[in-house]
């Protein structure tokens, strides 16, 4: 990273940026053109979880290659500034890489589900039995991950 002062590697504040975040920009191999996809998610335990519906061409893709890359944004906000280079963003971001697994029980569906739901401070205990067999419910196993901050937006 070529601006080593807004490097984040310290696991906790991570955590801060990951928990803070409602979206995340999903990368997937679509052969030799990347596919990007917003997707709601959960985060525990160095896992991001998703929910989809069970076809589709996100599915194809993840079944075709489980290896994915990520990009979550928790705060940008552009300051202005009365010249056009005096502009700056108060951000703070985790962009990663991980490996996906399709949740097949209906335990650990619900499991993920329920991760999404708290990150979202949702109801996340009543999944009726129709609705999760056609929900996919997807773990990403983080294999990396590194964040990127202004000062500003991290707790001292």
């Amino acid at each position: 990273m070529r601006r080593h002062e807004k490097e984040v590697t310290d696991s906790n504040a991570l955590e801060y940026i990951l928990k803070h975040a409602q979206i995340c920009h999903l990368a997937i191999n679509d052969e030799d053109i990347p596919y990007i996809v917003p997707v709601n998610f959960g985060y525990e335990d160095n896992a991001l979880y998703i929910h989809s519906a069970t076809e589709g061409k996100k599915i194809d893709l993840l079944n075709a290659n489980p290896h994915v890359s990520f990009c979550i944004v928790s705060q940008a906000e552009i300051q202005p500034a009365p010249k056009a280079c005096g502009y700056t963003t108060i951000f703070s971001s985790v962009t990663g890489q991980g490996k996906v697994t399709f949740l097949s029980s209906m335990d650990e569906k619900k499991y993920g589900l329920s991760v999404i739901m708290k990150h979202h401070n949702g109801p996340h205990d009543d999944f009726p039995d129709d609705v999760m067999q056609r929900t996919a419910v997807i773990r990403i196993s983080i294999t990396s991950m590194i964040g990127k901050a202004s000062k500003e937006a991290l707790p001292a």
